[in-house]
């Protein structure tokens, strides 16, 4: 029983993804249609402030009390974390396709492997995780949809930008930044030998 109940809230909580992903997809379409009806689209950019805003408070109470610290951060570690925060956001909408997939699959009852952390029982220099037989021997559809995703993002701020449409040019930019990191390091750890 507890089993099935921390599944369904591990899936719960990653439904997340495929609101995103939802909210993505929907986002090309509303951003003409905006202009075209004559919407007013500055509620947007409060929107995007609030995001940033509570996700900003979120991640930093949890790093904050990760750390455990009793003295404020540098000016550094201040630059560092916004660093982090800034790649966190757009990666983590990244990969939003691949959880969403993940989600329904779960909400379907497909039974999947899943392995959070590959273990590849390397203990010298010497060895490589290169002959694991669980990873990726050729670019699924996943990944080209992925790739697919940032070229059509992209495209949207680019045209966004060129027809002064700029209402979702940063959610646009993260989402580009997002899905074309996850395709490049997808592509980039393939074990192709």
């Amino acid at each position: 029983m507890m089993q099935k109940l921390h599944a369904t809230s591990q899936l719960l909580a990653y439904g997340v993804f495929l609101w995103v992903f939802i909210a993505a997809v929907s986002s090309i379409p509303l951003a003409f249609a905006f202009s075209e009806l004559g919407i007013s689209t500055h509620f947007l950019s409060f929107s995007v402030l609030g995001l940033f805003s509570v996700a900003g408070i979120s991640y930093t109470a949890n790093i904050t009390a990760a750390l455990n610290r009793s003295v404020p951060p540098t000016f550094w570690e201040k630059v560092r974390f916004w660093g982090l925060f800034l790649s966190f956001m757009p990666i983590s909408m990244g990969l939003s396709l691949y959880n969403a997939i993940a989600v329904v699959e779960g909400l379907r009852g497909k039974a999947s492997s899943f392995v959070r952390t590959p273990k590849y029982g390397i203990n010298t220099e010497k060895q490589s995780f290169k002959k694991a037989s669980y990873l990726a021997k050729k670019i699924s559809w996943v990944t080209i949809a992925e790739g697919v995703m940032s070229l059509v993002f992209l495209s949207a701020v680019i045209i966004g930008i060129a027809t002064g449409n700029t209402a979702f040019v940063l959610f646009h930019s993260m989402l580009s930044f997002g899905f074309g990191t996850i395709c490049y390091y997808s592509i980039k750890h393939l074990n192709l030998s």
